[in-house]
């Protein structure tokens, strides 16, 4: 007959060694915070949602200074959802709170990015005057109104339009003073705001 001590260790050692499989099966919720904001982050606090307490200071004595990142480790066993609290050099705190740490990978601190104005500079590298000019957006049916409102656009000139915000992907069309006509289509007018005709 097995002394009592093997028995108990042979029913226990299955349960421990289907655990720590189940542990590493778990969505990593650590993720990365990026400083802009222009001042140095102090602390940095992560708890569980619902949780009433902070808990400790994820950088310990390693502030971010603004323009920095560090990477904050946090216990897959506690989930994804976090609570989020930055605390910085002039005593500001910031809070986050619902943060799906799984699914976003980054958080960035400061202020909101800006997202990027569409702008059209046309520009007549041809020998002939551009008499009207179209903008649309990108595969829309109607060409919509003559940007260039009766004003022709001489051989060597450019002109800058604004367009409305929100879209960056347009459809342009020229008319020249000889009726011919010239298209580009999809352009990415807030990464490329250039436009050569012809």
């Amino acid at each position: 007959m097995l002394p009592r001590a093997t028995v108990l260790a042979l029913l226990v050692l299955p349960i421990l060694s289907t655990a720590a499989p189940a542990q590493r099966n778990l969505p990593d919720p650590s993720y990365t915070v990026v400083n802009n904001t222009g001042q140095t982050l102090e602390m940095l606090f992560a708890s569980p949602v619902g949780s009433h307490d902070w808990g400790h200071d994820r950088l310990g004595s390693e502030p971010v200074p603004s323009g920095s990142s560090r990477l904050v480790r946090l216990d897959p066993r506690d989930g994804c959802r976090y609570d989020l609290r930055a605390v910085f050099r002039d005593g500001t705190v910031q809070d986050m709170r619902g943060a799906d740490t799984c699914a976003t990978r980054m958080f960035r601190l400061g202020p909101p990015a800006v997202p990027p104005e569409p702008r059209l500079d046309l520009r007549n590298t041809g020998r002939q005057p551009i008499i009207a000019a179209y903008v649309s957006s990108f595969g829309a049916r109607d060409w919509g109104v003559d940007q260039l409102d009766v004003h022709p656009l001489r051989p060597g000139g450019s002109l800058r339009l604004v367009l409305p915000p929100g879209e960056c992907r347009y459809d342009v069309k020229v008319l020249y003073a000889d009726q011919a006509t010239e298209e580009r289509r999809g352009l990415d007018l807030c990464a490329h705001s250039a436009v050569r005709f012809p």
